[in-house]
């Protein structure tokens, strides 16, 4: 039974070791900074304070359906269409924002403020 445990749990192990090396390396992918270090500067621009008092929490790429970057507003069309960008959250003291960018801008979206288009 042990020599048959033993690989057993080895594979495990090496698995989830590769797993995790792989999402470090999604987190550290070139696109991924840059959209972290976007998120930064935006979160510190609508906040008012130096990028230095935030902690960048998460980095996603993600897939928006339209041009309001999952964060419609009353009132607003909005473009459909696939859009590759990032989700990022930035904390600020007890608060977290979600900041949603695409093609180098973003923006803070304090959630969804209606659904459809």
């Amino acid at each position: 039974m042990l020599r048959i445990l033993i690989p057993i749990l080895a594979l495990c192990l090496f698995l989830s070791l590769l797993a995790a090396r792989t999402s470090a390396s999604e987190a550290e992918s070139p696109a991924s900074r840059a959209a972290g270090e976007l998120a930064l500067r935006i979160v510190s621009d609508y906040v008012g304070v130096p990028q230095e008092q935030l902690r960048l929490q998460s980095v996603e790429a993600v897939r928006w359906e339209d041009s309001s970057l999952g964060c419609p507003k009353p009132g607003r069309r909005y473009l459909p269409s696939v859009i590759n960008g990032h989700r990022a959250v930035v904390a600020y003291g007890a608060r977290d924002y979600a900041v949603h960018m695409a093609n180098g801008s973003g923006v803070v979206c304090d959630g969804v403020l209606r659904e459809g288009p």
